[in-house]
């Protein structure tokens, strides 16, 4: 449905027919049976909406019902749904520990593919907590499970996939943290770089042939994503400067990745292919485009507390400011990015906002994550 019918109806017909307190406590008119539905709804709505906070409600009130019943199958989604939600509001912590709830749930359920799932949410909740080592062994874990479960797709797809492409090409950056600014690193990292850039880009042309005809616009962005970050990549990981026909690429991509972000109605995830396409315009040296896509990506996180996402920005907001020789806007914005790297342990950041704390002379606050 329409966003505004979904916002109509939490607004409106939610509050006054199915609770009396929203988000937590459904009207005791409902059954039992009733009661899970509207709440399993409300905060699926109220996600999809961006109203993130609140979304929390509800999925609390459900876990501790599936756990008292021990239905483990819907504990587990539960618990993992509760983890992403906790990823993008910035409470890592959290994440993480309702992310191993929720292995732990579906282990109990005896389901392969449930397990797989839960595995994968923990292991993005690693990454970005900075546990680069757990993350990539759950990873495979939950990639071996794939393979066994589905032999013809023995490579993690969709969403999971995404993920797990996200966390190879972040490991394969720079370990000075240089990433996209320039690859100011080492012949060997610089082979590591394109090595990776190769496996992932095969991974995507792979797992695309599989899921062209069964996914949405979800699924083909979140490719597009994937493939616009390796074409970023790539460009820059050259001797010279950038590669005008590979940033072309990158922008063909990620042009197709927001698009299909937007057309999805995921607001969570629709600043990770914003945040990328300003990149892919600041280095191309139109400013113009990345403020635009900078701030509609802010307008999306405020609105939703996305806390890692705000933090993201103010990283990108840095690079672009230093781009223009605007040294004091952009330690304003590393200011900002560092302190919510520290509020939220998002040490996934630690590295890249070390080297932009090197590049404007400032004093280290932090260190790496382990």
């Amino acid at each position: 449905a329409p966003p505004e019918i979904y916002t109509l109806s939490l607004h409106d017909a939610l509050p006054i027919c199915f609770f009396e307190r929203p988000w937590d406590l459904p009207s005791t008119n409902l059954d039992a049976a009733a009661q899970a539905l509207v709440i399993n709804e409300t905060g699926f709505c109220l996600r999809a909406l961006g109203r993130l906070t609140e979304a929390q409600q509800p999925l609390q009130v459900r876990l501790k019902l599936y756990v008292a019943q021990e239905t483990w199958s819907e504990a587990a989604i539960t618990a993992g749904n509760l983890s992403e939600l906790n990823l993008t509001l910035g409470e890592i912590s959290r994440a993480v520990a309702m992310g191993e709830q929720g292995v732990e749930h579906a282990a109990r359920s005896g389901d392969p593919l449930l397990r797989l799932s839960k595995l994968t949410t923990l292991a993005n909740a690693l990454h970005q907590a900075g546990h680069w080592e757990r993350s990539d062994r759950i990873f495979h874990e939950a990639e071996a499970i794939q393979a066994e479960a589905q032999p013809e797709y023995p490579l993690l797809y969709a969403l999971r996939g995404y993920q797990y492409c996200d966390l190879l090409l972040s490991r394969a950056e720079p370990q000075d943290g240089s990433g996209l600014d320039a690859l100011a690193a080492s012949s060997e990292e610089v082979r590591r770089l394109h090595h990776t850039c190769d496996e992932v880009r095969e991974r995507a042309r792979r797992t695309l042939e599989w899921t062209l005809d069964r996914f949405g616009p979800l699924t083909l962005a979140l490719n597009d994503l994937i493939l616009g970050r390796v074409s970023l990549d790539l460009a820059i990981a050259g001797p010279a400067a950038p590669d005008r026909e590979g940033l072309a690429r990158a922008a063909e991509h990620l042009d197709r990745a927001v698009d299909g972000l937007g057309q999805s109605r995921r607001e969570d995830l629709l600043p990770a292919g914003l945040l990328a396409r300003a990149a892919c315009h600041r280095l191309r040296g139109d400013l113009a485009r990345a403020a635009t896509d900078l701030a509609e990506a802010m307008e999306i996180a405020e609105r939703g507390s996305m806390r890692l996402h705000i933090c993201d920005i103010h990283l990108e907001r840095a690079r672009f400011f230093l781009r223009q020789d605007s040294v004091e806007a952009a330690r304003r914005h590393l200011a900002q990015a560092r302190n919510l790297i520290d509020e939220t342990r998002y040490s996934r950041r630690e590295r890249e906002a070390l080297c932009l704390e090197r590049k404007l002379s400032i004093p280290a606050a932090g260190g790496p994550g382990d």
